[in-house]
């Protein structure tokens, strides 16, 4: 009677168990899905992309990626140096810089090209653990020798769990 029991427990329950503990667990927590739109298309110099995050975890790594949508006949850059610095609460601030790479080593333009338009995804932060909770306020600021980039339509940052 023992080894039919165990086989119809390995037989359907274990099976159910585990889809369930998939389905539950692929949705990955996202603070923040923004973007922000340039007018004419046009970046310019010290001119802040700013966006809003809650943050209520501060035990689990978050990666941040910033999507660039720009037009390919405008914007020939091969990186955009970026300054990124994101404040708690309005206080205390942190600074990094990162690149977003819109060309591989090759030359060849990254990320997706419909007609001129060509959407690329960066991580500038791959593993961060936020140290506090609370609302923190992320500016973005293009950091080329140009004044102001032409080309660049929106730049998006989203926040999500690893």
């Amino acid at each position: 009677m023992k080894p039919y029991r165990q086989s119809r427990f390995f037989t359907y329950f274990l099976p159910l168990a585990l889809t369930l503990l998939i389905v539950t667990s692929c949705g990955k927590r996202v603070l923040t899905d923004q973007t922000v739109n340039f007018d004419n298309a046009r970046w310019g110099y010290f001119e802040p992309a700013i966006f809003q995050a809650d943050v209520d975890d501060t035990d689990n790594p978050y990666s941040v990626c910033l999507t660039l949508h720009y037009d390919t006949n405008k914007l020939q850059y091969t990186t955009i140096p970026v300054i990124v610095r994101f404040y708690i609460d309005s206080s205390e601030m942190h600074s990094f810089n990162a690149t977003l790479r819109l060309k591989d080593r090759s030359g060849k333009r990254r990320g997706d090209i419909i007609d001129n338009r060509c959407i690329v995804t960066d991580t500038i932060d791959r593993c961060r653990i936020y140290n506090q909770e609370g609302q923190y306020t992320y500016r973005i600021i293009q950091f080329t020798s140009k004044y102001e980039i032409f080309g660049v339509e929106s730049l998006r940052m989203r926040i999500a769990a690893l």
